[in-house]
């Protein structure tokens, strides 16, 4: 069994946690998660407060044996606290009942966000097919058109059908140091704020897709060449 694509949207307090969207956004501030951060956070949120046994968010969210001896969850849910929580040091939120599991206290959803998110993509779903289709035949595409007829919220949904994408929120004409600071936040790891740096990362975690939303593209950023480490799907400001 695998855990649900991520789709939720809840609140933690002061902090609005966006699944769908892969975002999370605090006092004006918002940063990116990563699919494997969402897919933990759906799990769990699904739990509706519940502990969820260690070994089964290692089936479920990961793909491993429950008995996997790994700490790819622990790192995991350290990035995620750092996200969502005000004191990552003292989690309120995303806790671990020792010996168990984890579980995720306090989640309210946001189910009117979640309608509305379902009515800009009311008649989409061939501009998804065919985004998806095409990221899976050519090394970058690109959605087009006017400002409000949803290309991010069809990026979005494609990032999230996507088996590994990881899906940076830019919206406007970055500097290639901004590039790098988003994909940081999106890939959880440091980026050396320059064009080989963000290349070597992307090649160090090697996702199936890198999602630009918003990008206005810069003479600085070399998409051929981050094309050339993994597929890059790009909406317009």
């Amino acid at each position: 069994m695998t855990s649900p694509a991520p789709h939720s949207r809840f609140v933690l307090g002061a902090t609005r946690v966006e699944l769908d969207a892969l975002a999370v956004h605090r006092d004006g501030a918002s940063e990116a998660l990563t699919p494997i951060e969402a897919s933990l956070l759906q799990r769990l949120f699904d739990a509706k407060g519940a502990t969820v046994p260690t070994g089964t968010l290692l089936e479920e969210v990961w793909g491993y044996r429950a008995d996997t001896k790994t700490r790819t969850l622990v790192t995991t849910v350290s990035r995620v606290r750092k996200k969502i929580e005000i004191d990552a040091a003292e989690p309120t939120h995303l806790v671990t009942a020792r010996g168990q599991g984890l579980a995720l206290l306090g989640a309210e959803p946001l189910r009117e966000r979640t309608s509305s998110r379902s009515r800009v993509l009311v008649g989409r779903e061939e501009d998804v097919r065919a985004a998806l289709e095409a990221v899976g035949q050519h090394r970058i595409t690109v959605i087009t058109g006017p400002v409000g007829v949803g290309k991010s919220a069809v990026a979005a949904e494609v990032a999230v059908r996507h088996e590994d994408a990881v899906r940076v929120d830019l919206h406007g004409r970055p500097t290639v140091g901004e590039i790098g600071a988003a994909l940081a936040v999106a890939l959880g790891e440091r980026v050396p704020p320059d064009m080989r740096g963000i290349l070597q990362a992307v090649a160090d975690r090697s996702p199936g897709l890198v999602v630009l939303d918003g990008l206005d593209p810069t003479p600085d950023l070399d998409l051929v060449a981050l094309a050339a480490v993994a597929p890059v799907l790009v909406t317009g400001p």
